[in-house]
């Protein structure tokens, strides 16, 4: 009972909404401009603050490490799937308006540097591998790789995440704990990313949307 009631406050503690906090005392809404994803991405797309970026990052970051340290892994990734589903912010949808959560990664970046760098070094070099591969500047140029895609980089997270927790996996046989929570981890992160997929797709092939897309951003 005592371990449900840790994985809650952990959860609740990643419901907090540390990026759409700290952007509203840059006096912008996260949640209705650029991507509109609660996350330290967009917090620095909106704000164009290093400052801001940083802080909400850090934070994010917290919701993997801080129950981490209190409770253990499993815990840590129930604070992840707090921030990739905060009840705060689905109180909000019934009450205010709908706003979306973030994409988790940040948090998952916390987790992973407490419970297993080594997954963090592997998910890094495969990012880099695929991301010097993909060379998406060159692609940009051709306009096949939006802008929006680039901003996001959901493809490249996604493969990387799943592919380096299958490598930790076969090279370092985790305990169980560690197994558990990169599986919550991996549900979360994935849903929460195949929304933005979803969205990528009207922008993928259309070079001139997300050329709007671009300065309608800038613009605000």
């Amino acid at each position: 009972m005592y371990v449900w009631l840790e994985y809650l406050l952990a959860y609740l503690y990643g419901s907090i909404p540390f990026s759409y906090i700290v952007a509203k005392f840059w006096g912008r809404d996260v949640s209705e401009e650029g991507s509109k994803n609660v996350g330290a991405s967009n917090v620095a797309l909106v704000t164009g603050s290093t400052t801001a970026f940083l802080l909400a990052l850090i934070l994010d970051m917290s919701k993997g490490v801080i129950p981490s340290l209190i409770w253990g892994p499993v815990a840590g990734a129930w604070g992840i799937v707090g921030h990739v589903f905060s009840f705060w912010l689905i109180i909000s949808k019934f009450r205010f308006r709908r706003i979306r959560s973030g994409l988790g990664m940040a948090a998952t970046i916390g987790w992973l540097l407490v419970n297993t760098w080594q997954m963090a070094v592997i998910a890094l070099l495969i990012f880099a591998f695929f991301y010097i591969i993909m060379n998406p500047t060159d692609w940009r140029k051709e306009g096949i790789y939006t802008w929006y895609a680039i901003q996001e980089g959901n493809i490249e997270t996604v493969f990387t995440l799943g592919a380096g927790a299958v490598l930790y996996i076969l090279l370092f046989n985790p305990p169980e704990q560690i197994l558990e929570a990169i599986a919550i981890i991996l549900v979360a992160v994935f849903y929460a990313y195949a929304r933005v997929i979803r969205e990528q797709l009207q922008y993928f092939w259309d070079w001139k949307k997300s050329e709007e897309f671009l300065k309608s951003v800038q613009e605000k």
